[in-house]
């Protein structure tokens, strides 16, 4: 019996052991799981940044959708970007291969998806036989052993919904049934995403409102002048055309060619009687004129999203060799776009002329570019600038004045 008592008493430790054991384990798996959680709650917001630091190009939304399957180990996906209508609507689809491309498949889909639309409800199903018989909606066999979340991008403002599109995720159900688990991240996700794309808009929305407003203020200081109409924009195009051949990116010459177009905005701020002077300044009319880039700043200053443009544009009327204002910048302490915008203004100033003195011929202008290089203008943009006029032509005038290759003999360059 003491044998057999102290045999018991071995298993009930085994027992114990192997219960604990299966404890440890269960804790391990249940902390592996909430680690996993939180790298998708991790990972929504991490989206949410990268979106709302993007201008929202379709590639952005594309990336969107990449995360939003990666979130939930869907095959495929689609994002619908619309109004209240999905019949009128842009199709964003993966970055992979695993795309929609069946035109049956895409009608079911928007078919479902505008359920989940009228409903402002996420849509979860492990199968589509369940959404076929529910909505009544005739689907290709393809889809009906498919598993699928459908989640619209809303956002709540006021008790008005304001709708972007529907998010649309699916996956084999035999390999990768979705769970509720899964309804809810990408339901968290579509709503965060929602209001990440509104907030964009709604920015954009304001940054184009207060450009047209800078705009109409900067036609207004061409009526003081009739002589300057147009010139911003052809030093926003002159500029342009410069970058270009620098290999400037994308958003630097989006930059440049704003910057640009506002360059002269602070000569609102100058009297009209100096600025229409048609002889010359005394020093005192002189430094007035000089405020005008401190004017531009005022204007534009707190404005985070024309920042480059800002710190261009305050360039124009610096020099290379650090003799030009407000601040007496030198050499690279000008960068290449303040730089290009001085030539370019320099440049429409004088084959434009002013009211204080004719336009010159292109041939004249020109060697006053090569004249003035490494002194006022940087020289390698000067090079380029000239290179530019001489292959491409100069922007008409108004009256039209076209001046092409054949209007620059005797130029020597």
């Amino acid at each position: 019996m003491k044998k057999l008592n102290s045999a018991c008493e071995r298993l009930r430790k085994l027992n114990d052991s192997a219960t604990a054991i299966r404890e440890i384990d269960e804790i391990k798996h249940q902390a592996n799981m909430l680690e996993f959680e939180v790298l998708k709650v991790h990972k929504i917001a991490s989206s949410a940044i990268e979106l709302a630091g993007s201008p929202l190009p379709s590639h952005n939304l594309v990336l969107l959708l990449d995360d939003a399957k990666a979130l939930v180990h869907a095959e495929r996906g689609v994002i619908f970007i619309c109004g209240d209508d999905l019949d009128n609507c842009d199709i964003v689809t993966s970055s992979d291969h695993d795309t929609i491309n069946d035109n049956r498949e895409l009608e079911c889909i928007k078919a479902i998806s505008k359920e989940s639309l009228n409903l402002n409800s996420t849509l979860h199903f492990s199968d589509f036989q369940e959404a076929s018989a529910e909505y009544n909606i005739d689907m290709p066999a393809r889809l009906l052993c498919r598993s699928a979340i459908i989640s619209p991008l809303t956002v709540d403002v006021n008790g008005e919904i304001y709708t972007i599109g529907v998010l649309y995720l699916d996956s084999a159900n035999e390999e990768n049934s979705f769970t509720r688990q899964d309804r809810v991240i990408i339901e968290s996700f579509t709503k965060i995403a929602a209001l990440t794309i509104r907030n964009i808009r709604l920015s954009a929305s304001l940054q184009l409102s207060y450009l047209e407003t800078v705009q109409a203020l900067a036609k207004t200081l061409e009526a003081k002048d009739p002589r300057t109409i147009g010139h911003s924009e052809r030093v926003a195009d002159y500029s342009e055309r410069c970058a270009k051949r620098f290999k400037l990116n994308k958003d630097r010459q989006k930059a440049l060619y704003s910057a640009a177009l506002l360059h002269d905005i602070g000569k609102i701020g100058i009297r009209e009687d100096i600025l229409n002077k048609p002889g010359s300044l005394t020093n005192a009319e002189y430094e007035h004129i000089k405020s005008h880039p401190l004017i531009s700043e005022g204007i534009l200053h707190g404005l985070t999203f024309l920042s480059n443009e800002f710190r261009i544009l305050s360039q124009h009327h610096e020099r290379h060799d650090g003799k030009g204002y407000p601040r007496g910048l030198k050499g690279d302490d000008i960068c290449l776009e303040g730089a290009i915008l001085q030539v370019a203004d320099a440049w429409d100033a004088m084959v434009s002329g002013r009211i204080y003195r004719d336009a010159l011929d292109v041939g004249e202008a020109l060697k006053e570019l090569q004249d003035n290089a490494g002194t006022q203008f940087r020289p390698d943009v000067v090079t380029e600038f000239i290179q530019m006029i001489l292959e491409e032509g100069i922007l008409p005038l108004d009256p039209m004045i076209d001046m092409k290759q054949d209007d620059f003999s005797g130029y020597d360059n």
